[in-house]
């Protein structure tokens, strides 16, 4: 499965890892600027992307950001044609509810 990460913190990293070592393929990662260098440590060679663009090529859009910021990143990527027709959306809050990604539907 190839699988994006929007939020590239200690938690998405961690993840996106986690997948690599279970046979997926990441894709593509995003986050702030200071996420970078624990990517390039534990994702060597998987690229650094503006969310919109890491997105795109996935299958999955994996957001792990923090739960106030779901809905309004998912807003964000679905405007720019970020999902391409089929793409998995999910997200790791246990407190925010799927409506969150209701953009992505579009």
């Amino acid at each position: 499965m190839d699988v994006a990460v929007v939020g590239a913190g200690r938690v998405g990293t961690a993840v996106a890892v986690l997948l690599s070592r279970a046979g997926n393929r990441v894709v593509a990662v995003s986050g702030r600027e200071a996420s970078r260098t624990r990517v390039e440590t534990w994702l060597p060679g998987v690229p650094y992307l503006a969310a919109p663009d890491a997105t795109r090529a996935a299958e999955v859009a994996l957001l792990a950001v923090p739960d106030d910021a779901i809905a309004a990143t998912c807003a964000e990527i679905a405007a720019a044609g970020g999902f391409a027709r089929g793409t998995f959306v999910v997200h790791l809050s246990g407190a925010a509810p799927l409506l969150a990604l209701g953009p992505a539907r579009a």
